[in-house]
């Protein structure tokens, strides 16, 4: 579908450049609106809305960064740019003359139409009802930097309210709902930025690395389940606080080198309710959050810690956590506990369903990840080994990796970052493919941490 989106731009966009030979009602113009409508109405219909956004030069087309360039495009971006527009929603029934009048406005100077009240002003006064500003709540840092900046931040935020935990004190949670709406927003703008820092590896920091992991994996779960708004960020922040109540546990049962003792682990089951207390006390935290927080460990067959009689289920917000946490769990080293691979991950949570997790949402979770999730190591035909840095939506097969090593398996000084999509300028063919993952032995040696 993506794929059709970016064509659909790419019509539109080789239309704002005709204007400037054609009159509006000529072939050239009309014709490339239709073929972009045709594409998009179908998309419309079922979600609604489409937004297209300019960030940090970048045409975001429906929260997927579009980095081909292409002249028309742009113009696009520069013609946005320089009448202060970050971005358009359009809205299912859009009209090729709405569109055409859009085009119209963009043509125009911009002190001119600044002088008509601007933009906003001259689609009301138009009428056009299927076109709508958009202002972006990201600011204009790169999305890279923004995400670190987001990370790092929600790391102190949760380390900050684990402190206080321990110390007997009810943590603020005005900082942990405005980092989870920082993250949200984030997330929706490009999930791929934020999924890919969950791959850091930091064995001090493990605990807070998790639930700052768990927080984002829920929120890119929740958003391809179209969890939207309150909704979506009530499952983000459950992922983010789940582990609080392990601050009430005895520090070498949680730490412990090795399988925990009969009485142990009965202690270790009681975080999920420690957590819920300390959330419920928690200023501003809705009931929603706290009874997912609850039953985070609960499984599909309701089973786990709590669990449930029959005839209840496990909230839905929970299932996302649930898949969230075994997931960052399974793929972090520790000392008791090799890394599995992503993808390897994806395989043994698999044999899972239908008992610990729900079959739809685990489907749900796969299409977020990608058939190679961000952070594999994959060896392609070339003979390389590269780490997927960006999962491809349009065709998971392909996603972008950074070459790690050159086909005689030596590291390369500056990793190279490719597309899987590229096609070989000769035969049509693309460039590289992936043959297989790197095998569990070889992925301990490498840290990806560096990477991200």
């Amino acid at each position: 579908m993506q794929k059709n989106l970016e064509q659909a731009i790419k019509y539109l966009a080789g239309t704002l450049k005709s204007f400037t030979y054609y009159p509006s009602g000529h072939p050239t113009v009309i014709q490339p609106i239709e073929m972009s409508l045709k594409i998009l109405r179908p998309f419309l219909a079922e979600k609604g809305q489409l937004v297209l956004a300019v960030l940090d030069k970048t045409l975001v087309i429906d929260r997927q960064p579009f980095y081909r360039t292409h002249p028309a495009i742009e113009e696009l971006i520069q013609r946005m740019e320089e009448r202060g527009i970050q971005g358009f929603t359009f809205k299912n029934g859009i009209t090729s003359q709405e569109l055409i009048q859009l085009f119209q406005l963009l043509l125009e100077e911009p002190h001119t139409l600044e002088k008509k009240g601007g933009i906003d002003a001259e689609l009301r006064a138009r009428r056009i009802s299927h076109i709508a500003t958009k202002k972006l709540t990201i600011t204009e840092e790169k999305i890279e930097q923004k995400a670190k900046k987001i990370y790092s931040d929600a790391r102190g935020v949760i380390l900050e309210i684990m402190k206080q935990s321990r110390l007997g004190n009810v943590p603020r949670a005005k900082e942990a709902i405005e980092i989870v709406q920082s993250m949200s927003e984030l997330i929706l703008a490009d999930k791929n930025a934020l999924l890919g820092l969950t791959m850091i590896q930091d064995h001090d920091e493990y605990t807070f690395n998790h639930c700052v992991n768990v927080g984002i994996l829920s929120l890119a779960l929740g958003d391809t389940l179209k969890l939207q708004g309150k909704t979506l960020n009530d499952v983000g922040l459950a992922g983010f606080l789940h582990d609080v109540g392990k601050t009430y546990i005895p520090r070498e049962t949680v730490t412990k080198p090795g399988k925990l003792g009969e009485q142990e682990w009965e202690v270790m089951k009681k975080h999920p309710l420690y957590s819920s207390e300390i959330v419920c006390q928690m200023e501003g935290m809705s009931e929603r959050a706290i009874t997912i927080v609850l039953y985070h460990h609960t499984q599909y067959n309701l089973k786990g810690y709590p669990s449930l009689t029959k005839g209840k289920e496990q909230p839905p917000g929970s299932r996302v956590v649930a898949i969230a946490d075994c997931y960052d769990s399974m793929t972090t080293l520790r000392p008791y506990q090799r890394r599995f691979d992503p993808k390897e991950t994806l395989e043994i949570m698999m044999k899972m369903v239908g008992k610990h997790f729900d079959p739809k949402f685990f489907k749900a979770f796969i299409k977020t990840l990608g058939i190679y999730p961000i952070g594999t190591l994959v060896r392609l035909d070339t003979n390389e080994v590269g780490l997927v840095v960006r999962i491809n939506p349009d065709d998971p097969n392909r996603p972008t990796v950074k070459i790690l090593y050159d086909p005689e398996g030596r590291e390369l000084k500056e990793p190279q970052e490719v597309s899987l999509t590229e096609l070989d300028a000769h035969t049509g063919s693309p460039q590289r493919s992936i043959v297989t993952t790197v095998d569990s032995v070889t992925q301990g040696l490498i840290d990806v941490s560096p990477h991200f």
